[in-house]
């Protein structure tokens, strides 16, 4: 099956119909549950200021910029252990760079080729090791404003008295209105942009993309 049969099947769909109803639906179904739970309503403007801020709380465009400052330290890392340099010595990644460069000798002339097929073949690995990290530094910063516990307890304090459905459904709601990538998402993505840019480039001896090239080791 081609999965690919026209533009926005690689990149993305927008429907403003479906967009506006996700909104509409999002504060008819809040108001809905405002009226019921009555003098109990103050209860969901907390656990909605919650779960907006938290939504709110880390841009799309600084995790993707962090992205791509995650995938540079890589590029520095390998051009290091090409130069037999010490600039990023100390970097937690350097190691695991250093073994699988010093285990995978290649024979190419050109020292950029080198530099890319390197990248190349330990972004799997650094994506792994870098996003993980990531989403360990948003989980420290995000507690000033998301308190899970609390979070829950809303949660089930609300639906004891709306019901599970009705507060499944506007959680659904949230989802569709203002949660379209989360930034987790966004920083894998701007890594994974680099590594297409990093799978491209040609090598100027053999007019291989460095994508080629691992196909044919």
């Amino acid at each position: 099956m081609n999965i690919f049969m026209k533009e926005t099947d690689i990149f993305g769909k927008y429907s403003s119909e479906k967009a506006y109803g996700a909104f509409k639906k999002f504060f008819k179904l809040t108001r809905k549950v405002k009226k019921k739970l009555g003098t109990d309503n103050y209860k969901l403007d907390q656990y909605l200021i919650i779960l907006l801020k938290s939504i709110n709380f880390e841009f799309n465009v600084n995790a993707a910029m962090e992205g791509t400052t995650a995938y540079r330290e890589l590029r520095g890392i390998c051009l290091s252990i090409l130069n037999s340099d010490k600039n990023y010595q100390n970097h937690e990644f350097y190691q695991v760079a250093k073994k699988f460069i010093e285990n995978n000798n290649f024979k190419y002339k050109e020292k950029h080729t080198l530099l890319e097929l390197y990248c190349a073949l330990l972004t799997p690995k650094f994506t792994d090791f870098t996003v993980k990290k990531y989403i360990n530094k948003i989980k420290q910063q995000s507690s000033s404003v998301l308190d899970i516990i609390e979070l829950r307890q809303l949660y089930e304090h609300l639906s004891a008295i709306v019901g599970h459905p009705k507060m499944e459904a506007l959680n659904s709601a949230i989802m569709e209105s203002f949660l379209f990538c989360p930034v987790v998402k966004s920083f894998l993505q701007s890594i994974t942009n680099h590594y297409l840019l990093c799978l491209l480039y040609r090598d100027e001896e053999t007019s291989k993309q460095i994508f080629q090239i691992i196909t044919d080791l």
